[in-house]
């Protein structure tokens, strides 16, 4: 292919080396290996999760947007990596509502229940075509959670917001409990 068509060849290889460095990003997080470029510091620091959720909030409502923030069920702690799941999937959709839509209120659900945690992220503004590329924010937050056993879908609401909607369950498929509990 490279000799054929030396235009295509290249952007496969634009398309190989973004997909890497994505996937390269996301180890990194899911690690939580963080290093701070500034002074070279190699600490650890620890994966994000719904605790951090209040800061994640403050960020987008600092930046103009109306979020507000809904639990229902029974607080408990999760499996780090439901945790981190959840976290990410919830930063993604609030990222894809600020980038894509007109000023309009978000609302983050969170509902513990028995076997599931189930999250909702919707806002009220309407889409605005974008001038970059489709990126893989919806791709990223249906893998997270297909690799914890959950599902997300998200989609235009009738009135023209959009929603994202996660069901991630508090025991992992692959790992026996990740409810946090010992």
């Amino acid at each position: 292919m490279i000799g054929k068509d030396p235009e295509k060849a290249t952007t496969a290889l634009r398309g190989v080396e973004e997909t890497s460095k994505a996937a390269l990003d996301e180890i990194r997080a899911t690690v939580g290996v963080l290093r701070d470029a500034q002074d070279g510091d190699r600490s650890m620091k620890p994966a994000p999760g719904l605790s951090d959720l209040p800061a994640l909030v403050d960020q987008f409502v600092s930046a103009g947007m109306e979020i507000e923030v809904r639990a229902v069920g029974s607080l408990r702690p999760l499996g780090p990596a439901v945790d981190l799941t959840a976290y990410r999937i919830i930063q993604e959709a609030l990222v894809n509502a600020s980038k894509h839509a007109l000023p309009g209120a978000v609302t983050v659900s969170l509902s513990y229940e028995a076997e599931v945690l189930v999250l909702s992220v919707e806002n009220s503004g309407t889409a605005v075509p974008s001038t970059s590329p489709p990126g893989y924010g919806l791709l990223g937050m249906k893998e997270r959670a297909q690799a914890m056993g959950g599902e997300v879908s998200a989609g235009f609401r009738a009135d023209g917001g959009f929603r994202v909607d996660a069901q991630l369950p508090l025991v992992s498929v692959s790992r026996g409990s990740e409810s946090g509990e010992s």
